[in-house]
């Protein structure tokens, strides 16, 4: 009986390593830096796109004299962003199963600020009520897939607890909706920029929209999510991705991850 070197026993060892499931090859990357960086990332979109949801409760009632708005006006304004929410809903999970979570989230973010951006700036109920409209088709994509594409790059031992922590995190920093407004709104100034008036609650509306724009912005640092990309036949490309997310995690040159094949079971 031949007794086998430890050289012999680690090669054996990382050849193993080399086909392997996805989810085996995303739990050796392991947790670090990079799913910290993902996670916030995803829970400020999030948070973003709340803001924009729930904000025109805190604007409405102060920009009711500027835009003549009656309280059956006022109802139904608030409720555009939940129509518009509920009309795109399958639309946006189709195309981010198509293209990509990344692109996905980067261009509904970037559109529906732009959008709540531009309604701080409308000079009339009419032309405010379409902008908001324009915004709430967006938001779908941000206040649900983020969920999605946050659960995607962590291993599935510690998927639920992050999905779990966002989750509870998006309760709590939600506070900061109303608190944006008490701070904006205890001020009373008036400026004119041509007709046009500019006074709190237009800052205010600008407040809740720049968070999403400033979101798309960081989206273009995250990587795309590994499971879309193998289920797109995307196997290369997902391996680069879990290979910078080893070496953002462990500080390793990428050579030590020793995944150089995986595969994918689609349920």
């Amino acid at each position: 009986m031949t007794m086998k070197e430890p050289s012999d026993t680690a090669h054996e060892s990382l050849e193993k390593k080399h086909d392997m499931d996805l989810e085996d090859a995303l739990d050796l990357v392991g947790v670090g830096r990079y799913q910290y960086f993902h996670c916030v990332l995803m829970l400020t979109t999030l948070e973003a796109a709340i803001f924009e949801i729930i904000g025109s409760a805190f604007i409405l009632p102060a920009a009711a004299c500027d835009l003549g708005l009656s309280d059956e006006m006022r109802g139904l304004i608030a409720c555009i962003p939940s129509i518009g929410i509920i009309l795109t809903t399958p639309f946006w999970g189709r195309l981010a199963d198509k293209y990509g979570r990344k692109p996905v989230l980067t261009a509904t973010c970037a559109c529906a600020g732009l959008a709540g951006l531009m309604a701080a700036l409308m000079p009339n109920l009419l032309t405010f009520a379409i902008c908001q409209f324009v915004a709430s088709l967006f938001l779908t994509s941000p206040s649900s897939l983020g969920f999605a594409y946050a659960g995607e790059m962590v291993p599935r031992k510690q998927r639920d607890r992050a999905v779990l922590i966002c989750s509870g995190l998006l309760s709590f920093l939600a506070a900061l909706c109303p608190i944006l407004a008490w701070i904006v709104l205890s001020f009373n100034w008036q400026f004119y920029v041509g007709t046009l008036s500019l006074r709190p609650w237009r800052l205010l509306t600008a407040v809740y929209a720049v968070p999403l724009i400033l979101t798309a912005i960081w989206m273009t640092q995250a990587k795309e999510s590994p499971k879309f990309l193998v289920s797109t036949d995307k196997p290369e490309q997902a391996l680069e991705v879990l290979r910078h997310i080893f070496v953002k995690n462990t500080g390793l040159p990428v050579e030590e991850y020793s995944v150089s094949y995986f595969y994918f079971f689609i349920a």
